[in-house]
């Protein structure tokens, strides 16, 4: 099977890798070529349902246990937290709109309607919907897709050196 991947995907994974609880550095770096190399087919398509399985055995090590998924109240947290004056002031320099704080209410409500599930299923409800999203992420287009791979060399490339009409002695005094 053949890597492809840019040096964005290759940090993002390594430092979502690194992320994860008990890992060294050699196993960091293993699981990031990993979940980066089994996220690409050997035809450069990329597979959404392996990028699932991978992002969900990723955070099923990453959370073992139901109280390390986050609370109902840090989502809420995080949904005020973006409303403030230094996020939204970000956002419109960044990007010259507001922040769009409606995934993270989304994330809320969520987390409200698995509440009153048992706490292994709330958590297997959590790791899914997160996993889905990562693996979205994955397979989806990134704001740094701006440039395609050349098939071929440009012609003409690099253009020969211009001659100059009148060359400039090296040794002239004024």
């Amino acid at each position: 099977m053949r890597v492809n991947l840019t040096h964005h995907e290759y940090t993002r994974v390594a430092q979502r890798a690194a992320n994860c609880k008990g890992q060294t550095l050699g196993n960091t770096i293993g699981a990031a070529v990993y979940l980066a190399s089994m996220s690409t087919t050997d035809d450069g398509s990329r597979s959404f349902s392996a990028a699932l399985a991978q992002e969900e055995a990723r955070l099923s090590a990453e959370y073992p246990k139901s109280e390390d998924i986050p609370t109902c109240m840090s989502h809420l947290d995080e949904f005020f937290r973006c409303h403030a004056l230094g996020p939204q002031f970000k956002a419109v320099y960044r990007h010259g709109t507001l922040a769009v704080c409606q995934p993270k209410f989304e994330e809320f409500k969520f987390c409200l309607s698995i509440k009153m599930l048992e706490p292994e299923e709330r958590r297997k409800a959590w790791i899914r919907r997160r996993a889905e999203w990562w693996a979205s992420r994955r397979i989806g287009q990134s704001s740094e897709d701006v440039w395609e791979i050349r098939a071929e060399p440009l012609q003409n490339f690099p253009p020969p050196p211009m001659l100059s009409p009148d060359p400039v002695p090296e040794n002239t005094t004024a």
